[in-house]
């Protein structure tokens, strides 16, 4: 291909528009840039005096918005995510004249909403695992842009993403979107389930308006005419 296009010599960066271009087989060492980020920063604020509330404020702005970006694309693996929390989990527990306090609540709790007694913070990992999800469903919905028809055509030709599988050879970035995809079928098929029940009069007593009798069983539900219904229904709600 370089003698196709008279490239003579390949510039091989390490990055590009801030992401890693090529991923090895250690993810950690690949993705510990974004963990150094938040050390940086977090080592920047150990000297002033924040309330709590001014600490709640930075976590939530700055040092948990750090990976997002990396997130869209990438599985940032559970283990570096749980580094991550524990940088800023120490950070919330300290004080000025001592950095290691005991920590009085798990993240687990502080990563509760506040009306269930936590405190808002983000489960990374989970926060990870949704924005790919988010990736999967825009290729599901806009079919035809240019990055869905080139994924399509590479690795789910002449079927939808949901029917999309893990193979030998995949890149990094394909394998991590498919655990989006794995998330979004759960999503997907309880809302199918809930509009099968509400359109055959289990839910609000319909007595079968629209179809009566209707059934899942034997139904493609991830490429039939249930997914076109449940795919309209959603994109007018979230334009809404």
């Amino acid at each position: 291909m370089l003698a196709e296009l008279g490239i003579s010599q390949l510039a091989c960066n390490e990055k590009y528009l801030g992401l890693p271009v090529y991923i090895g087989k250690s993810k950690k060492r690949m993705f510990e840039y974004i963990k150094q980020k938040v050390w940086a920063r977090i080592q920047g604020w150990q000297e002033k005096l924040l309330s709590k509330a001014g600490k709640e404020i930075m976590i939530k702005a700055v040092a948990q918005a750090i990976p997002t970006y990396a997130m869209a694309c990438f599985d940032l693996t559970q283990g570096l995510c749980q580094e991550i929390s524990s940088i800023i989990g120490r950070y919330w527990w300290s004080q000025q004249d001592k950095i290691n306090k005991i920590h009085w609540v798990s993240w687990e709790i502080l990563t509760r909403p506040k009306r269930r007694g936590g405190l808002g913070f983000r489960d990374l990992y989970t926060f990870n695992i949704a924005m790919l999800a988010r990736q999967a469903w825009r290729l599901l919905i806009f079919p035809d842009t240019l990055c869905a028809r080139v994924l399509r055509a590479k690795y789910y030709a002449g079927k939808t993403i949901l029917e999309a599988s893990v193979k030998a050879g995949i890149s990094y970035t394909w394998r991590s979107i498919l655990k989006g995809v794995n998330l979004l079928k759960e999503g997907l098929f309880g809302e199918l389930a809930m509009a099968h029940q509400l359109i055959s009069g289990v839910i609000l007593g319909f007595q079968g308006i629209f179809l009566d009798g209707l059934s899942l069983q034997g139904t493609d539900l991830y490429s039939g005419w249930w997914l076109s219904l449940l795919i309209r229904l959603r994109a007018l709600g979230m334009n809404n």
